[in-house]
């Protein structure tokens, strides 16, 4: 007797179909499984794939569907186990990284550095010689982040790994594909918090000028212009990279961004930024785009999406012409315009909004650099401290 296993169904019964050697009619049962994957349901049937699945049983000598005999029972208790192993590790992997972006709204980026972070997990586990979820534990866990720590990863990264394989479990044990949380008791570690690197204000003078306000030079154009974008209203380089032609209102003076999990907000745009902005659009552009079109504000030499590599290398290059030796990235400008925010008096609550932060304890980062300077005043100016 065959076994049917077969998906987008649902009725259970029996079907007769030809047997290709002497074209006699067999009894063939058909079980029908839902489409999501991988499950195993109270009835102990997996779904193991996107297509039907044929699977030999012996026969049950009186009974016509396999299920009636001791040695039918048997098989398919031996067939369930074997049948997990196809579920292989990097498929579920996958179809956690669909829940991610489908159903918790993380964007690309996000799903990205948890698959990656997961996808070494995953190769340590094969080196380990395990082949399912179940068959993972808290030591091994623990080994894995020891493993992490012995290649040299800092400790920001590791608690990071930890956070990722956190959300994977607790994915497993929803889909039951594990029997238990093994994660739920494990606390991630707490970090020092290292305050970012920011320029002064004579830094990012010297870092704008770089590029001349009347070079002719497409690229020069556009360089400046990201550079002034990114100082002027905080953007992250992924928001800076992904922008629209028409998403700057010059009228209003503000820029509309997609930030983490697409949430949109609007932020102001400097003087110097929308004079440059305006520059591009004249200058530089339409020679970018060429015969081509794009919807894309920022376009390379060949008139494509300008991707965030090449705005760090466009801030590094920056940074190394205007001989600034510290380690200068796009972040770092986003930085700066926080920190001189909050150092000229404004609110932080209205910095946390201009920057996309969801949580104000991530703001409150900025609080602590500008203590720096609260604490140089004091030893200037107290009696007491000199």
């Amino acid at each position: 007797m065959w076994l049917v296993f077969r998906e987008n169904t649902t009725k259970t019964g029996f079907c007769n179909a030809k047997n290709e050697k002497n074209g006699k009619k067999r009894n063939f049962f058909r079980f029908c499984t839902c489409i999501f994957l991988p499950v195993v349901y109270s009835n102990g049937i997996t779904r193991c794939g996107g297509v039907a699945q044929l699977v030999r049983v012996p026969p049950c000598h009186g009974g016509c569907c396999g299920f009636e005999s001791r040695r039918s029972r048997h098989f398919l208790s031996k067939w369930r186990t074997a049948s997990q192993r196809v579920i292989t590790l990097e498929r579920t992997l996958t179809h956690f990284s669909g829940y991610l972006s489908i159903e918790r709204g993380c964007g690309k980026n996000t799903v990205d550095s948890y698959q990656f972070d997961l996808q070494d997990f995953i190769t340590f586990l094969r080196g380990a010689g395990i082949s399912a979820y179940p068959q993972v534990t808290r030591d091994l866990i623990l080994d894995y982040l020891t493993d992490c720590k012995d290649r040299g990863l800092e400790s920001s990264s590791i608690a990071r790994r930890l956070v990722a394989i956190k959300s994977f479990f607790r994915y497993l044990y929803q889909e039951r594909i594990v029997p238990a949380d093994i994660t739920d008791v494990m606390t991630s570690p707490k970090l020092w918090r290292l305050l970012p690197d920011f320029l002064t204000v004579a830094e990012v003078d010297a870092l704008l000028n770089v590029y001349p306000k009347s070079g002719k030079d497409p690229l020069a154009i556009r360089n400046r212009c990201i550079l002034e974008l990114l100082y002027s209203s905080g953007l992250r380089v992924s928001e800076c990279a992904s922008l629209r032609n028409g998403a700057i209102r010059f009228e209003e003076g503000l820029v509309r961004v997609f930030g983490k999990g697409s949430k949109e907000r609007l932020v102001p745009v400097g003087r110097k930024a929308l004079s440059a902005l305006k520059s591009y659009l004249e200058k530089s552009r339409p020679l970018l785009l060429k015969t081509k079109d794009s919807p894309y504000l920022f376009l390379s030499y060949r008139g494509g999406r300008l991707d965030r590599e090449r705005i760090w290398q466009v801030v590094k290059e920056a940074a190394l012409q205007a001989g600034i030796r510290k380690n200068i990235h796009p972040h770092t400008l986003r930085h700066s315009f926080a920190s001189h925010l909050l150092a000229n008096g404004a609110d932080l609550r209205v910095i946390q909004e201009m920057l996309g932060h969801a949580d104000i304890s991530t703001t409150q980062i900025y609080t602590h650099i500008d203590q720096r300077k609260l604490l140089k005043v004091h030893k200037q100016f107290h009696p007491r401290s000199k």
